[in-house]
């Protein structure tokens, strides 16, 4: 019998500098070292590699960030291209019947992320392209939570379920409460959960099996539109259907 190949610790640690550039655009040998708690010298020479490798960039005053490949190889994940490729009409559609920022997200593992977003102007939310957010106080999130089962939900709430605003779900039992009323409506709000002073509108997208695969969402101030969020109730539902039957018809492997 042979025996379970070990991963590589080398590639690991690679793995986990990339990670620290998701919230800090230029990071430099001391940091990454202090922040892993590994030697410096490590973190130099694993940051000098992923350079060579077109992984990352350097600045001339010695500090490190992504580079385009990144960026690139990303996008060539089968499901990202493949939900990119079917969607940016229907979301650029969208923006301009609603007038509000649109998002398209994913889950990857316990946290939310961002893959499409359609605006016109500088917006000062806390989303964009690759970046990341909480699955239980966001809309997206929730109707991605709300598509799982129930102890799945809770296992991930438990773990990352801290507040952000007054009005984030503090307990199981009051965001369970939030998705029960998910499944039954089809769509999630966030009045000012994440982020004071927004509000947001979610439904899931769903497969020809009914698994949830992403999340659409129209987003605006909290003062202008809080109440009016119902409104864009058909239109979200009719980009996120169409958005899904693209999908379901595109192959997975074609060629754009």
């Amino acid at each position: 019998m042979s025996m379970m190949t070990q991963p590589s610790n080398a590639v690991l640690k690679a793995f986990e500098i990339l990670e620290l550039f998701r919230d800090q655009p230029y990071l430099t040998p001391s940091e990454c070292a202090a922040q892993l708690n590994m030697p410096r010298t490590t973190a130099h020479r694993m940051l000098v590699t992923l350079r060579h490798a077109g992984m990352l960039e350097a600045t001339p005053d010695g500090r490190y960030s992504m580079a385009m490949q990144m960026f690139e190889l990303g996008s060539w994940a089968p499901q990202v291209k493949r939900l990119n490729d079917v969607a940016t009409r229907h979301l650029l559609l969208l923006r301009e019947m609603t007038g509000l920022v649109v998002h398209l997200a994913v889950r990857d593992r316990n946290s939310l992320l961002y893959l499409m977003k359609a605006h016109r102007t500088v917006d000062g939310l806390p989303t964009g392209i690759g970046r990341r957010g909480p699955l239980h106080a966001t809309g997206l999130g929730k109707a991605l939570l709300a598509a799982m089962p129930e102890e799945e939900a809770r296992a991930i709430f438990e773990q990352t379920g801290r507040a952000f605003t007054p009005y984030t779900h503090r307990t199981w039992d009051s965001l369970s409460e939030s998705l029960a009323e998910i499944r039954r409506t089809g769509f999630s709000f966030d009045i000012e959960e994440r982020k004071m002073g927004v509000c947001c509108l979610a439904t899931a997208i769903r497969d020809a099996e009914g698994t949830a695969i992403a999340a659409l969402s129209v987003v605006g101030p909290a003062n202008a539109y809080r109440d009016k969020l119902a409104d864009f109730r058909a239109p979200l539902a009719r980009a996120a259907s169409a958005i899904a039957r693209e999908f379901v018809r595109r192959p997975a492997d074609v060629a754009s």
